[in-house]
């Protein structure tokens, strides 16, 4: 199992360890790179946090909407249906450039 700790991480195929910021295995040369996992960029948690705030935001609107009997025509009906989609469409990107 592999493990990382304390500025070493531990080879996946051999168990021995390695210096934090080695490709390969010092012991049997195996690759180790694949165990870090990068931070998230501040893009995508821009992108994700507003996106989740629109989604409410919107979500809100549209309850309010329903509750007063408003039209489909209404400004508060379109402002929460815009921000739904908005909210939607930013979460999926954030998630998308997350993933690259």
């Amino acid at each position: 199992m592999s493990t990382v700790s304390a500025g070493l991480v531990n080879c996946p195929s051999c168990g021995a360890p390695n210096p934090a910021n080695a490709e390969v295995c010092t012991h049997c040369s195996g690759r180790i790179a694949a165990l870090r996992t990068e931070l998230p960029s501040r893009l995508d948690i821009v992108l994700q946090t507003l996106g989740i705030f629109l989604f409410a935001v919107g979500f809100v609107l549209l309850l309010t909407a329903i509750y007063f009997h408003q039209s489909i025509e209404s400004p508060i009906f379109v402002a929460g249906a815009v921000g739904l989609v908005a909210g939607i469409l930013l979460v999926a990107s954030g998630a998308y450039l997350r993933s690259e």
